[in-house]
């Protein structure tokens, strides 16, 4: 599962907890997720006023997207590292 927890021990990628790029891979999901909401809210709210999004607005929402395929890139690595893999019917299935 796509998870902030899997997101984060790959972005820490081993480094001792509480330093500062293990709290820094703490908040990229969120931080990401926040930005997205943002950058979406402020779109509804200029087209509602028949404005259009300006270019950094479209260019934020793209590439915030686009940071989600690679979290769940993350997440399947760190399950994988774990020696943990999705069957067809979605289960976990150990392997040896």
């Amino acid at each position: 599962a796509f998870t902030t927890v899997n997101v984060q021990r790959f972005a820490a990628a081993g480094a001792p907890p509480f330093t500062t790029l293990w709290w820094a891979a703490w908040l990229l999901d969120p931080m990401v997720s926040l930005v997205l909401l943002a950058v979406i809210r402020a779109e509804q709210i200029t087209s509602r006023q028949g404005l259009r999004p300006s270019t950094w607005a479209r260019v934020t929402k793209w590439t915030t997207f686009t940071t989600y395929p690679t979290q769940k890139r993350a997440d399947a690595a760190v399950r994988h590292q774990r020696g943990r893999h999705r069957t067809p019917t979605g289960g976990p299935r150990l392997t040896t």
